[in-house]
């Protein structure tokens, strides 16, 4: 029995696995965060390629420590401000407090309607807020959780609230805040068991995700890890309203074909470009039309 429980308890722990010169290198060359910003949520820490230059160059013997995981309760013991980080390290403490930050956005706020719809409103680091909410089946069991990937918007859709925003204001989110995202909401409702109640994901909260594409294809990719959130590739949909830019030499909608490989989601609201202009005003640019090949290519990629 005490075997089994404890079998039970390592597929309840969710491992986040990162290598932290990796995370530096992907998020800070490209610009992707901001400084001391990206959101861990981890019950695993490995002994990076950093880690161990540090301890060459300190002389330090690293031998005989094991890469062992830990327990989700001590991850979020250790993410909580309060406490000390002891059980790190401590030739790694001051790096690791440099290169990443355990913190989390904050819940300010939880509506829940009738039908059982609940949406959080969460606060960041830099005071702005951005909401994440979790729809409901018919049994009220299970959940589709919609993800933002922005505060605001970048584009003017006139049937959006989103686009209402000021621009001003309007950011992109790192990968953690995306991540974030589901991890506060798992919390919210205790989705913490083998039998998740948060089954699908759906990119279609505040911003457009193909104007953050590297920070939404890093955590797709913490969602879709088996050592992570362990969702499919089938649970996961980004949405677009068709935008034609170019990624690494590549059309976006290609580039997310071969990089995201998920479900895609066309915005498209109205088949009439008349229409579709009014209330959309990129169709201007990336026309129904222009859309349907680089569409259809996605499709039979994926």
């Amino acid at each position: 029995m005490a075997n089994y429980q404890k079998q039970q308890e390592i597929k309840d722990d969710i491992s986040v696995v990162k290598e932290t010169a990796q995370l530096t290198q992907e998020t800070s060359t490209k610009g992707l965060v901001e400084e001391n910003s990206f959101s861990i949520s981890s019950d695993r820490i490995l002994i990076s390629p950093l880690a161990k230059k540090i301890a060459l160059e300190k002389n330090l013997d690293i031998s005989k420590i094991t890469e062992k995981p830990l327990s989700r309760k001590k991850i979020l013991t250790l993410s909580k401000p309060e406490k000390k980080i002891n059980e790190l390290w401590p030739f790694l403490r001051k790096k690791i407090k440099e290169l990443i930050s355990l913190d989390r956005p904050k819940v300010i706020d939880v509506q829940v309607s009738k039908d059982g719809t609940i949406k959080l409103l969460l606060e960041l680091k830099d005071k702005r807020n951005v909401e994440t909410v979790l729809i409901p089946d018919k049994t009220k069991s299970r959940y589709t959780i919609c993800l933002s990937v922005s505060v605001g918007c970048y584009l003017s859709c006139d049937m959006c609230a989103t686009a209402q925003i000021s621009k001003k204001l309007v950011r992109n989110l790192s990968p953690g805040e995306i991540i974030s995202q589901i991890i506060l909401s798992k919390d919210y409702i205790n989705d913490w068991s083998t039998q998740k109640k948060i089954t699908n994901q759906v990119l279609m909260g505040e911003g457009s995700p193909f104007l953050n594409l590297d920070n939404v294809k890093i955590a797709i990719d913490n969602s879709k890890n088996k050592d992570g959130l362990e969702y499919g590739r089938t649970r996961i949909t980004v949405s677009t309203v068709g935008v034609g830019i170019k990624k690494d030499n590549l059309d976006a909608i290609e580039w997310a074909a071969n990089e995201l490989d998920v479900y895609l989601a066309w915005s498209l609201h109205s088949s009439i470009p008349k229409h579709r202009s009014e209330l959309m005003p990129i169709n201007d640019k990336y026309s129904i039309n222009s859309l349907l090949p680089k569409l259809k290519k996605y499709y039979e990629k994926t």
